[in-house]
């Protein structure tokens, strides 16, 4: 079907109903009118007068289906039609009287037809239409009923019937329009209720950026597409310190600034939060990778400078991460897997800006699979601690050891280091039981070797 009949949102549903209803209405009239032709032809009583009115109609009517299945001008297409058909029924109907052949079935079908056609038209049309038609009713009435009903026009006076039929015809689309009206207000009323709420649904409450979901729409529409584009991800340092030092109200307010710094740049389509201290940001083609990469430097730049907030002035740090859809990446999925590789390298290196490089990124490092496979390494046993001796520069002698971690036997096609990990570790609340883990082997061990034993904690761990 048409692109209003394959409704995408409850809005778009609400704001096309008229369209469909439009639609259908001259589709049932288009039928009604071939069936009357045909039963014309059937009994030979088919003249030109009559070939021509059943052309006029279809063409009235298949232009306003047309029109509603296209969306094209709709409206005055919708309001023409109505008119052309509405006037025309009548103009026939009173020539016909008006030639001796007024009949009773004429009737019904000027009370009721104009009324099928008029029922797609707004409140204001049908009031116009109700004045119309019940002038038109009293006339025809007035000066044809006698025909029509097969009396003798100087025995019988019409004009109480004429007077009753109108005003019954003029209040019914009054009250039609009335109907119209009210429902429109509702419609009006849905319609916005249902766009707020899918713009919530849209929208991160804090900052106004899109969340996920909707940035997800948008790099798939790219990518359907084929635009060029390219993707960034950001994954803010020091924040929760600050949050912690500073109250979330802080936190929030630097968010904010953030937010709002990435998104006044010129070169982004699109700005996300991903949640807590994660940003995504969509970025339109470039001249080259030179001009990208001096954007996202620009973005970077204006992240980590300081924010002056009422009680002092602040400064977070950033890791961005960066890759170039159709270049990088065969998917949606192994673009943004590429995007956030290059993001967690960056972090590990201690922040900045990083491209995503294939000989540096492989692919199983990926966000999600990465995380999973850790947790099984944890389960399993392949963290394992590895006690780094401490000398004495002047004794050249052993006096502790520091405990870090290792990950042995991963199965990639590298092995992970501490500084691809850890950072997973403490992302995934997992940085105790690494702790744990590893110091539960290593104070067995430092029974039988001398000095102290270091232990690196986090501050997320400390706090």
């Amino acid at each position: 079907m048409a692109d209003i009949f394959a409704e995408n949102n409850s809005a778009r549903g609400v704001s096309d109903r008229a369209q469909r209803i439009a639609y259908w209405v001259s589709l049932t009239g288009l039928v009604a009118n071939t069936i009357l032709f045909a039963l014309y032809v059937s009994n030979d009583s088919l003249s030109a007068f009559l070939l021509a009115n059943y052309i006029y109609y279809t063409l009235a009517m298949s232009l306003i289906a047309w029109s509603a299945y296209r969306n094209w001008h709709f409206r005055p297409i919708l309001s023409a039609g109505i008119a052309a058909i509405y006037f025309h029924m009548w103009g026939t109907t009173f020539f016909d009287a008006w030639a001796g052949h007024a009949s009773i079935l004429s009737f019904p079908t000027l009370l009721f037809v104009p009324l099928c056609m008029i029922l797609i038209s707004g409140p204001r049309v049908l009031m116009a239409y109700a004045a119309t038609q019940a002038i038109l009713v009293y006339c025809y009435m007035k000066y044809f009923g006698a025909g029509v009903f097969g009396f003798d026009p100087t025995q019988v006076d019409t004009s109480n019937l004429a007077v009753l039929l109108a005003m019954m015809s003029g209040i019914t689309l009054f009250v039609l329009a009335i109907v119209s009206y009210a429902r429109r207000a509702t419609d009006d009323r849905l319609l916005r209720l249902v766009r707020e709420t899918e713009r919530l649904a849209a929208q991160d409450p804090l900052t106004g950026l899109k969340n996920r979901r909707a940035f997800m729409e948008d790099v798939e529409a790219f990518w359907a597409s084929k635009t060029p584009f390219s993707v960034v991800f950001v994954d803010l340092d020091r924040f929760k310190p600050l949050n912690d030092e500073y109250g979330h109200a802080v936190g929030d307010s630097v968010l904010q600034t953030l937010a709002s710094r990435l998104q006044d740049h010129q070169a982004a389509q699109t700005v996300a939060r991903f949640g807590g201290d994660e940003f995504a940001l969509l970025i339109k083609e470039q001249e080259n990778d030179e001009a990208l990469d001096e954007i996202v430097h620009q973005m970077y730049r204006q992240c980590v400078s300081e924010i002056d907030i009422e009680i002092a002035k602040v400064s977070v740090g950033a890791s961005f991460g960066y890759t170039k859809a159709f270049v990088d990446a065969g998917s949606v999925s192994d673009l943004l897997h590429a995007a956030d590789t290059a993001m967690r390298r960056c972090k590990a290196n201690g922040g900045g800006v990083e491209k995503f490089d294939s000989a540096k990124d492989d692919a199983t490092f990926a966000s999600t699979a990465f995380e999973d496979l850790f947790r099984k390494a944890l389960r399993t046993g392949q963290i394992q601690p590895a006690l780094q001796p401490i000398v004495d520069a002047k004794t050249r002698e052993i006096v502790g050891h520091e405990l870090l971690a290792r990950w042995v036997e991963s199965g990639l096609s590298r092995t992970p280091s501490p500084a691809e990990f850890i950072p997973v570790a403490e992302k995934l609340g997992l940085l105790n039981e690494v702790l744990w883990i590893t110091l539960r082997s290593a104070l067995a061990a430092m029974k039988t070797r001398p000095g102290f034993l270091a232990i690196n904690v986090s501050p997320s761990q400390l706090s």
